[in-house]
């Protein structure tokens, strides 16, 4: 009886392994089929039209699961099929690896998941989507480590091409997933989804500064100062983090170009910022006197891997110093977010003197379609 149930144990084991290898086949199967799927560009002006929805709420986001599961499912298939595309030896890599099999988890849960038909299946289908969000918050340091780890194996064509077809599918996924999450779940009134109406781009600007001045503090003993000097009262409808992440790399800039050139000069010219309400949206210029950048470096800036960062400073010494320097993909990730939804940065600087950045963002009804 021992020997027969231990062959019965083996052959369900055997029968195990085999669905599992038939399981992950026809999801590797989907995953290609999804992948050539053409990716739906995110329009603002579509997110904010919850605000007219005339469907009652709980059947307008029935039908809202529907489409963005769709749409999340096939996103995550084009960023499996991007990393799947690269050489052998880079998927090996441990932190490209574990951001396919975060992707791959994702892509399988959703895969087997029908389009929720009543109120509890969205409410399931929603808690899916925050674990997705969780477990994927790591993946952008993962893949820039992953990345940089391979720049031997990889071309800076093939490093260009992944990291910016990954960053744009990754918050093209984030903002469906959050914006499903939040209309769900009922934010605050300012909001629709995950739209702020009322985004006010200069009370960001002081929230960072405080914080990039108490780091600057412990790291160099001292700080610039902060100033908005046109456009406090400004504001228009906008996801707030993406705001907050690129004006958060920009000062960083400029606080470490102006710390670096030492007390006096930190302490003696503030950074500027302006806000302007324009045609066609919001202008954000960032004004800093922290002696320019390198005209060899110009046109690197927006370069993944790139940093402004003398080699000098490459070795952080702690936590601090990670904060303030650049990682090398903190400007190509603002410009990233910019242009999503058809805005811009660009930089204007001055060998010597200093760097103005421009920031010019969209409102909705001006919006372009330019991600997919």
């Amino acid at each position: 009886m021992l020997v027969l149930g231990k062959r019965i144990q083996a052959r369900r084991l055997c029968q195990y392994s085999a669905l599992k290898v038939q399981e992950s086949l026809r999801v590797s199967q989907a995953i290609l089929d999804d992948a050539i799927k053409p990716t739906q560009p995110i329009v603002l002006n579509d997110l904010l039209r919850w605000r007219h929805n005339l469907e009652p709420k709980e059947e307008a986001l029935i039908r809202n699961a529907g489409k963005y599961l769709e749409l999340i499912r096939t996103r995550l298939a084009r960023q499996l099929d991007s990393i799947r595309d690269l050489p052998l030896l880079a998927v090996l890599n441990p932190y490209i690896s574990s951001i396919y099999k975060n992707y791959f988890a994702s892509y399988e849960t959703l895969s087997r998941r029908k389009a929720p038909k009543t109120s509890h299946e969205n409410l399931a289908f929603t808690e899916e989507l925050e674990d997705m969000i969780g477990a994927h918050t790591n993946n952008v340091q993962n893949l820039a480590t992953g990345i940089g780890q391979c720049s031997s194996i990889l071309s800076p064509e093939e490093t260009s091409d992944v990291l910016w077809e990954n960053l744009r599918l990754r918050i093209g996924t984030r903002i469906l997933a959050e914006h499903h999450i939040a209309l769900t779940k009922s934010t605050a009134s300012n909001f629709v989804g995950a739209v702020q109406l009322d985004v006010n781009p200069a009370e960001i600007v002081e929230s960072i500064a405080d914080l990039l001045t108490e780091l600057a503090s412990v790291k160099f003993g001292f700080s610039p100062n902060v100033r908005v000097d046109i456009g406090k009262d400004v504001t228009f409808a906008y996801l707030p983090h993406h705001v907050e992440y690129i004006l958060m790399e920009i000062m960083k800039n400029s606080f470490w170009a102006l710390c670096s050139r030492g007390e006096n000069v930190a302490e003696d010219n503030p950074v500027v910022v302006t806000v302007i309400r324009s045609g066609q949206g919001v202008l954000i210029r960032v004004r800093d006197r922290g002696g320019g950048i390198p005209p060899e470096h110009e046109k690197r800036v927006f370069d993944f891997s790139f940093s402004s960062v003398t080699k000098s400073h490459k070795k952080y010494e702690d936590d601090t110093d990670r904060s303030l320097a650049g990682l090398g993909y903190g400007l190509p990730m603002s410009k990233v977010y910019a242009e999503f939804f058809g805005g811009q940065i660009q930089l204007q600087s001055y060998f010597g003197w200093g760097t103005d950045a421009y920031v010019t963002l969209p409102s909705p009804f001006t919006s372009i379609n330019s991600n997919r």
